[in-house]
């Protein structure tokens, strides 16, 4: 099985236990919200994987924080809870995508998704050619 179908695999399993998580909450907040948002981040991390499988483990997992902690950020500015507002139908799920309210507690959730598929990744890469190095 080549590299990006093992990829491919791991996206739709990571997408189908995320929208899991959301269509049927069990009243648990690590179920219903944080387990979402650490997918929502490992999504983000194998999907860089998948475009790019040649790419280091530490810059996927620094691109992949990188993007997370922006697009939290950029909820402060207020654009999408806006669109969330708006009647336009793409304009409600961009911001259901981005999500529309700050938390420090989904930035750790994030840290959750991605280092320990960073970590798994490193301790099962079979390309044995160059040892990639962990960056935290």
């Amino acid at each position: 099985m080549s590299v990006r179908t093992r990829y491919l695999l791991a996206l739709i399993l990571i997408i189908a236990v995320g929208l899991l998580s959301r269509l049927y909450p069990i009243g648990n907040i690590l179920w219903d919200k944080y387990l979402g948002d650490a997918l929502y981040a490992t999504m983000l991390y194998v999907g860089l994987g998948f475009l790019w499988p040649s790419q280091p483990i530490s810059s996927r997992t620094t691109m992949a924080l990188l993007a997370v902690a922006a697009i939290e950020v950029f909820q402060l500015t207020g654009i999408p809870a806006n669109l969330a507002q708006h009647p336009n139908s793409l304009s409600q799920l961009v911001s259901r995508a981005l999500g529309t309210h700050f938390g420090w507690l989904d930035m750790l959730a994030y840290l959750f998704g991605v280092i320990p598929a960073a970590l798994w990744q490193y301790r099962h890469k079979t390309n044995n050619q160059e040892q990639p190095e962990v960056c935290m």
